[in-house]
């Protein structure tokens, strides 16, 4: 099946930093999709050869695909942003690149969900670990998991390993932010959706394969450390003072726990915030009482 003219152009983005045999599994199972003009933007900053599949007569070497090689690493959300940037299509569907779509009717899938539920800004696809079959909890969109994992629900919020936005909701509630380079960056930009009237809504039946690939992953340390400094941000910006200090405090036991009691990555997370507070007072924009309703009914992240 082919999109017709009057069907939205639909956009595959993919960020990828030295997974060459991920991605070219991930960029096949794109591909093999039903609809076969949507088109593939490729943002790298890769230095494994990477750039070699794309090349005349490489083995990536095909009409839908737009590559674009940075020197230097990005983080995740700059390169999401560049590929928002490069990208034609009407929806933006983004797929991590150690993942692979798991069946070959998502563009379909993706247009009828859009189709069909007014005011529907974002889809967040269900994600299950390539090597065991089983649904990665931490990837579904809501603190508590049992009974949800494959039952479709409005969210507060997606995940970046495979979902689904409107180009016009990016252009409205703006893109990810940049000064997060990982972690919490689709909260961050979730809120925004949401506050611009637009629903996020979780679909298991459009489902990745994930394979949580250990190539160029951030250390654990350095992860609690983004991630407690981002909370702390994205919760400063957006939610009323109560729930900030609630957050960093509950934020601050919990990364305790992951880091065995070393309160070296806390430490350095508080200090990046304080650093930065200026900045973050000035980019506070409180969300309205609509939004805030729509979070409480919808499991948002207010605490944790």
């Amino acid at each position: 099946m082919t999109t017709t003219s009057n069907s939205p152009a639909v956009s595959f983005i993919i960020a990828t930093y030295n997974r060459k045999n991920e991605l070219q599994e991930c960029i096949q199972s794109i591909l093999d999709q039903s609809v076969d003009d949507a088109e593939i933007v490729i943002v790298s900053n890769s230095t494994d050869g990477t750039s070699g599949l794309f090349e005349q007569g490489g083995d990536l070497d095909h009409e839908q695909i737009r590559f674009f090689n940075y020197e230097g690493r990005m983080g995740v959300s700059e390169a999401r942003n560049v590929g928002f940037q490069k990208a034609n299509g009407d929806i933006y569907i983004t797929i991590d690149d150690d993942a692979v779509i798991s069946s070959e009717d998502v563009v379909e899938k993706v247009l009828a969900k859009f189709s069909r539920y007014p005011r529907l800004g974002a889809i967040a696809f269900q994600s299950v670990n390539y090597h065991t079959g089983e649904i990665e909890d931490k990837k579904v969109p809501k603190l508590k998991k049992s009974g949800y994992r494959d039952e479709p629900f409005f969210s507060s919020y997606f995940i970046g390993v495979g979902n689904a936005i409107l180009s016009e909701v990016i252009d409205s509630a703006g893109d990810y932010p940049e000064d997060y380079t990982y972690g919490f960056e689709e909260v961050d930009l979730s809120y925004r959706i949401i506050r611009e009237g637009y629903r996020i809504r979780y679909c298991p039946d459009i489902q990745v394969t994930h394979k949580e690939s250990p190539v160029e992953r951030v250390e654990n340390d350095q992860l609690i450390q983004n991630i407690m400094r981002n909370r702390t941000k994205t919760s400063a910006k957006y939610l009323p003072w109560r729930y900030v200090i609630s957050s960093t405090i509950l934020w601050v036991l919990y990364s305790m726990l992951k880091t065995w009691g070393d309160p070296r990555p806390i430490i350095s997370a508080m200090r990046d915030v304080y650093l930065e507070r200026n900045t973050i007072l000035d980019e506070r924009r409180p969300l309205d009482a609509e939004s805030m309703k729509y979070l409480r009914e919808h499991h948002g992240r207010l605490l944790f």
